[in-house]
């Protein structure tokens, strides 16, 4: 039906495409495209686990294939306001679907539910809360939106080698106590926020110590 990343790309590219019918299927063509070298790449990539589990490879190509070809009669065939009307509610099938696999399968596991509960937090407090709002509550202490979106661009740097060292950790030591870490220096980063005298050295201070833990989790 779509792929996990499909449901965020696809979306996007409607947000910047002018609006109108033929909007969904320039979207859909381009992420397809897109998505396209990044898929065979990973198929290479796993082409040791691809062949030993060959059976289920074939068995989830076949569906793959005829779904794919049959969209793509469709789309040419169909009214592009046809399926602009239809894509919303494929995206919509297509996140429920994904979501009511993945929690059917764990549903008896303590473990999956405790780690939920916190990356829930975690991407309330990064995209939902640092990404959406900083800049704005940058602006009201009277830093210029340039400057703010600086400090996210800075954090972004340092998620880069934040992530990297985490991995690097990660093979070493116990990932459960790793993510205790994680989650308590993100934690203490973010209350310590509002006490900040929004001075370049507190603020970049901030920035520099939250995007070493921003996807480091």
């Amino acid at each position: 039906i779509a792929g996990g990343g499909t449901l965020l790309t696809f979306p996007a590219l409607l947000s910047v495409l002018p609006a109108g019918p033929a909007a969904a299927v320039t979207a859909n063509a381009t992420n397809t495209l897109a998505l396209w070298a990044g898929q065979l790449s990973g198929a290479f990539a796993y082409k040791k686990h691809l062949q030993e589990e060959r059976a289920r490879a074939i068995s989830l190509a076949v569906p793959s294939v005829i779904g794919g070809v049959l969209g793509s009669i469709l789309v040419l065939a169909l009214p592009d306001k046809v399926f602009a009307a239809v894509v919303p509610w494929l995206i919509v099938f297509a996140c429920v679907l994904l979501a009511v696999q993945v929690l059917w399968k764990v549903r008896g596991n303590p473990t999956f539910w405790l780690l939920f509960g916190t990356f829930f937090v975690c991407g309330l407090t990064t995209n939902g809360l640092v990404g959406t709002h900083l800049i704005a509550f940058c602006g009201d202490h009277g830093i210029a939106p340039v400057a703010a979106a600086g400090l996210l661009s800075t954090m972004g740097l340092f998620d880069l080698v934040g992530t990297t060292a985490s991995g690097w950790l990660t093979d070493r030591y116990d990932p459960r106590r790793l993510l205790m870490v994680y989650y308590g220096l993100r934690g203490i980063s973010l209350i310590a926020l509002p006490f900040l005298d929004f001075g370049p050295v507190a603020l970049g201070a901030f920035a520099v110590f939250y995007g070493l833990d921003w996807i480091a989790t």
